[in-house]
């Protein structure tokens, strides 16, 4: 009995998840992938390979720019804040089995949704992105399989480093309200005024003081609730 043709997939890598792969059977015959052969993204590895200088772009910068003065030497260095790190990743699909693996590959990472991404990212591993401390990363676009010639795909993803949202500032506005006044003059106060005025003056010059002091005091609690235009 003659074997049927062989067809190279990739096995995944131990430890990790993955969509598809696994140990085969029958006449597809997988290969342990070297760990610079795909990326881990939200916990998924990528499909295919990542052939030699696949990864491009990815850098630390450190956030100085550099302002020179007219007609002087050297350059001032200013702080304005590290961008992002971002790049692109290129994938080989060969196989069958690599284009059904791109396909939920696809769905279910590549095509989080950006709501989901922008709060809290998308979780990255390779082994090269530990220098730059690069962990999570949003999907800023990719492309469809382009075909290359003899059964070869090629997938480009960029990824573009994630920061958390700023916090919601969240103002608060005191509305003040005027105490209520009386409408006229306290009671007390001028039963007081009055019987400390009609022992001294006697009762028809008390009256007539009384009068007096209700209608000052009352000027000044119209004053106090209407204030007149601010100097």
């Amino acid at each position: 009995m003659s074997a049927g043709p062989l067809s190279l997939a990739f096995a995944r890598n131990p430890g990790k998840t993955g969509i598809g792969g696994g140990i085969s059977t029958g006449t597809q015959v997988y290969r342990a992938r070297s760990p610079l052969e795909f990326v881990t993204l939200g916990g998924v590895d990528s499909p295919g390979s990542i052939p030699k200088g696949g990864v491009k772009g990815f850098r630390r910068e450190t956030g100085f720019d550099r302002v020179r003065g007219k007609g002087t030497a050297g350059a001032t260095l200013i702080e304005v804040g590290a961008p992002p790190a971002e790049g692109t990743v290129l994938l080989q699909l060969f196989t069958d089995q690599d284009s059904n693996d791109y396909d939920n590959f696809c769905a279910f990472v590549l095509m989080t949704p950006r709501a989901v991404q922008k709060l809290q990212g998308l979780s990255l591993y390779y082994p090269t992105f530990s220098g730059i401390k690069l962990s999570r990363v949003v999907v800023g676009w990719h492309t469809p399989p382009e075909h290359q010639g003899k059964g070869l795909y090629h997938v480009t993803i960029q990824l573009i480093e994630w920061s958390p949202p700023p916090p919601l500032s969240v103002v608060k506005k005191v509305i003040g309200t005027k105490p209520d006044l009386p409408s006229g003059p306290v009671p007390d106060a001028l039963d007081a005024l009055f019987n400390a005025a009609a022992v001294t003056l006697g009762p028809g010059a008390a009256l007539r003081s009384a009068q007096t002091a209700s209608a000052t005091a009352l000027s000044r609690l119209v004053a106090a609730n209407n204030p007149g235009p601010s100097k």
